[in-house]
């Protein structure tokens, strides 16, 4: 039996025991408490973070979709101006631009629309009385100027932009895994030549050249490269047309992509590119990204011609109220539409010009025609005296005879010497002169070009 001091010593060390269990307990308690209040404080985080996604308030662009899938119009405050500058920066002056296209959302029709501008139209200059080149009006410190140009003489109200280039582009879509593009068989040699050089560019060390036509999916690259051709059967606007499609596929693109994918091709355009996109105007193009469906891809001008003017090639719209009502009236479907009084007014001018470079055309066509036909004149008249003088100068061949040297018969021997002077004039060409005539050619310019 054990002694009272081992049962002492036992009770204490079961009293030791109890106060540790206890303290573990309480630190069991005092960790899952902790867990506890991390847990709900990662909540918030993360409910946060799902509200307010890095820039992206949810809650705004799921609030703009509800409006946009009512019945009820909710009015874009602007269109987008996309400023390609090609493998240049994107800080670049005018003299760079490669191509101007305008995604127009239709909100009546719920569409998402893209135009690309002629940029070597001939347009007012803002608020001046002075017309030039579209992208000469282009300063990269004054954008607005450029944008008030674009507004005047399309009524498209474009207030925000964007440049971008081929570096970009290739980003963008590289977001986007890929976009899908139908590749024209005239595509394809210049398609991989362009690949080449922007692999070389961009430090590409491997890609993959396209092989056949027909609608595929193409990767960054690929897409710049597409996006730079500018050969093939629609001629000098042959790029346009190319830049106009990768646009419109980025922009279906970015309505299908993840809200991550979304933040960062933001975050590509913000910190590669100059643009003016406010915050509720993000929140705006969002929303019509992903619930709008693609319209209608066309060029502006829609009919023109080229003229040589003060000793500078334009393109001039014919007419500029014309294009315009085709464009909202039969591509946009707005029967609303009435052109602004600027655009009218700015429409009258353009033609009254148009019509001046016509006549002195017509003016100048008709003394070359004249001094052509005094050439004519002046060479068929030489001709005609030249033949007339060698003629002249065979014919008259003495014919004089002397008949028998008899002194009875010289009465009738002088009689009979005058039989035979005649003449014969008959390769003399006479035809009354020469006649007069103008150039039958026709045409306003060698470099017309219309759009269909």
């Amino acid at each position: 039996m054990r002694s009272k001091k081992y049962k002492d010593v036992g009770n204490c060390k079961k009293k030791q025991l109890n106060s540790i269990a206890s303290k573990k307990i309480g630190n069991i308690i005092h960790l899952a408490v902790l867990a506890i209040s991390i847990l709900l404080v990662a909540t918030t985080v993360l409910v946060g973070m799902k509200d307010n996604f890095d820039g992206f308030n949810i809650n705004k662009i799921n609030a703009e979709k509800t409006k946009l899938e009512q019945n009820s119009i909710t009015k874009c405050h602007s269109n987008l101006l996309v400023i390609n500058t090609g493998t240049k920066p994107t800080n670049s002056n005018n003299n760079s631009i490669r191509d101007l296209v305008v995604v127009h959302f239709d909100d009546n029709h719920k569409m998402i629309d893209s135009v690309s501008l002629v940029y070597d139209s001939y347009v007012k200059i803002g608020n001046t009385n002075s017309y030039g080149k579209l992208v000469n009006i282009y300063n990269k410190k004054n954008v607005n100027n450029l944008l008030l140009s674009i507004n005047n003489s399309t009524d498209l109200n474009v207030k925000s932009y964007v440049v971008i280039n081929d570096e970009i582009i290739m980003k963008l879509v590289d977001v986007l895994q890929s976009i899908r593009v139908n590749i024209d068989k005239d595509d394809i040699a210049p398609l991989n030549s362009n690949m080449k050089r922007l692999a070389k560019e961009y430090d590409v060390n491997k890609y993959i050249k396209i092989k056949k036509d027909g609608v595929q999916n193409i990767n960054g690259l690929q897409a710049a490269a597409y996006a730079e051709i500018s050969v093939g059967k629609y001629g000098n606007i042959c790029r346009d047309r190319h830049l106009r499609r990768i646009v419109n596929k980025i922009v279906l693109g970015l309505g299908k992509c993840s809200l991550s994918d979304l933040e960062r091709a933001k975050q590509i355009v913000s910190l590669n590119s100059d643009s003016e996109i406010k915050s509720d105007y993000l929140i705006e193009m969002i929303a019509r990204f992903q619930t709008y469906k693609m319209g209608v891809k066309i060029k502006w001008p829609i009919s023109y011609h080229r003229y040589t003017y003060n000793g500078t090639r334009y393109v001039f719209p014919i007419t500029l109220l014309s294009n315009s009502n085709t464009m909202q009236n039969i591509y946009f479907v707005n029967n609303t539409y009435r052109p602004s009084s600027a655009l009218k007014s700015q429409s009258r001018h353009i033609e009254s010009v148009v019509e001046a470079i016509k006549k002195a055309k017509a003016e100048a066509k008709a003394k070359k025609a004249a001094e052509e036909a005094a050439k004519k004149a002046a060479e068929e008249k030489a001709k005609q005296e030249a033949n007339n003088t060698d003629n002249n100068s065979s014919s008259n061949t003495n014919n004089n005879s002397s008949g028998d040297n008899n002194n009875s018969s010289n009465t009738n021997n002088n009689s009979n010497n005058s039989n035979n002077n005649s003449s014969s004039d008959d390769n003399v060409i006479d035809n009354g002169g020469s006649s007069s005539g103008g150039d039958s050619s026709s045409g306003d310019d060698s470099g017309f070009d219309l759009f269909n």
